[in-house]
């Protein structure tokens, strides 16, 4: 059986009463032959006739891309049925939504759109320049061409399909590192600028969450504050209950703020932690945390004389010396009532201890000069401590002591020798004719000579050495003068 496809009516029926003698039958008005029977080569023997079919081919349009970005090249493909089986005329034309047409002799041609949105693409073929076949249309989607770069997107605390949504329209694909809880961690660091069809590291895990206090020993009915903190901090508000149960019985805070305030009922030292849910699915416990709570101390308005209470200090001596006892006393204004206990502390800032005593009063003794600060002050019923009473002492060195006993041996010596001189010294000597004689005086207080100018003073035995060696002893009796 010869093959007549794609042949004229003409042409087909010519070959085929060439070499067949057989009955054609003809089915179509116009066109070329598509379809032939007993199709060709085959053995038509015992066939009684033939069958050829006369029509244009069936045109399918492809593009080499459905989904393309702007600027991307997209090839189009027109493909006949049945194929051209020998050589034939055939030009194909693409027609584009935006009027534009292109006529080929090749069943493909290519192009690149450059607005982002639904393009309509027609394609049809003429035949020997006489048979057109039917026009056939297609869609195609046209993307914005991702820029060279992108933006890496803020991923910490995201869950894993809520980062997955991010990085796709980006073109960036992820590894996962870890299984359970959020993203805590990106190899890529957020607003970094990457190429599309990068490839960074995720890590998930759930965050640590730390529970705080800033009050120290608060006492009972005290509204204490407590904080909440995960580390790595969200970067924005995440969505976290917070559970607190308290021990002291007074049930559970629940919360979906980071900071709750509690007040503990009983006095004592309690250990707790916190839970947090994040997203309604991953649960994180805190640490422990020890608090001790005091009981609720009396009210000062019990003694409200002390609100308006002062303290000062006075000394019995303004500049004391090394060494002196020196008193202080403490008086408070205005007075306390005689009802209340008193202990009073002196500091004296000497390096020596300070002193407690339940009087207002103490002594002290400096033991080297300077200038010293005294402090003072009370605690009222064991309970409640005023200060401020403070007074500024100078000590100084007391002088060398006078040597007063030497004093008085060296006066009383002057005065004796000079009785004594008084005493001893010899009288007046009455006028003589002849010159005095020279005598040498011997007395307990030592040997002295004189020229006697009246030896009728000379009294009481007194040798007397004349001038010539002549010795004598002049002796008053009765009191006479010799």
């Amino acid at each position: 059986m010869p093959n007549v496809l794609w042949l004229e009516r003409n042409d087909a029926l010519a070959l085929l009463r060439q070499r067949l003698d057989r009955s054609v039958k003809v089915d179509g008005e116009a066109g070329i032959v598509v379809a032939q029977d007993p199709p060709p080569d085959a053995d038509v023997s015992s066939d009684p006739g033939v069958v050829i079919v006369l029509g244009v081919p069936a045109l399918s349009l492809a593009a080499s891309n459905p989904n393309p970005s702007t600027d991307e090249q997209v090839t189009f493909s027109i493909t006949l049925d049945p194929p051209p089986a020998r050589p034939a005329s055939i030009y194909y034309h693409f027609v584009w939504d935006d009027g534009s047409e292109v006529s080929t002799a090749e069943p493909q041609t290519a192009r690149r759109f450059s607005e982002a949105r639904t393009h309509t693409v027609a394609a049809y073929a003429v035949i020997n320049d006489r048979w057109t076949t039917g026009r056939t249309a297609m869609r195609l989607s046209v993307a914005a061409s991702p820029p060279a770069t992108v933006t890496m997107p803020q991923l910490l605390w995201l869950e894993r399909n809520e980062a997955d949504a991010l990085l796709a329209p980006l073109q960036l694909r992820a590894n996962i590192a870890g299984q359970d809880g959020v993203v805590l961690g990106q190899s890529i660091a957020p607003g970094s600028e990457v190429a599309p069809g990068s490839v960074l590291t995720i890590t998930l895990a759930l965050p640590k969450l730390t529970l705080s206090t800033p009050a120290v020993n608060p006492s009972t009915n005290d509204e204490v504050a407590f904080n909440l903190t995960f580390d790595p901090p969200p970067p924005f508000p995440p969505k976290v209950t917070y559970r607190i149960q308290w021990p002291d019985g007074t049930g559970e805070t629940v919360a979906d703020q980071a900071t709750v305030t509690h007040r503990f009922s009983n006095a004592g030292s309690y250990d707790f932690s916190a839970t947090a849910v994040i997203n309604d699915r991953w649960e994180v416990e805190s640490n422990s945390l020890t608090l001790s709570v005091a009981g609720q101390p009396i009210e000062m308005p019990q003694l409200p004389w002390l609100e308006s209470a002062r303290l000062s200090l006075s000394s019995s001596t303004v500049d004391p010396r090394v060494n002196d006892e020196v008193t202080f006393k403490v008086t408070f204004d205005p007075p306390p009532p005689a009802a209340i206990k008193a202990t009073w502390r002196f500091q004296w800032n000497d390096g020596t201890a300070d002193t407690l005593v339940d009087q207002p009063v103490a002594a002290h003794r400096f033991s080297a000069a300077g200038t010293y600060v005294v402090s003072a002050g009370a605690v009222i019923n064991d309970r409640w401590t005023i200060d401020g009473a403070q007074l500024s002492v100078s000590v100084f060195v007391p002088p060398a002591p006078i040597p007063w006993l030497a004093i008085l041996l060296v006066a009383a010596a002057l005065i004796v020798a000079a009785l004594l001189f008084r005493v001893l010294r010899p009288k007046a000597v009455i006028p003589s004719p002849q010159p005095p004689p020279a005598v040498s005086i011997r007395s307990g207080l030592g040997s002295t000579s004189h020229t006697i100018e009246h030896p009728e003073q000379i009294r009481n035995g007194l040798s007397v050495r004349l001038r010539h060696g002549i010795r004598s002893a002049v002796t008053a009796e009765g009191g006479a003068d010799a």
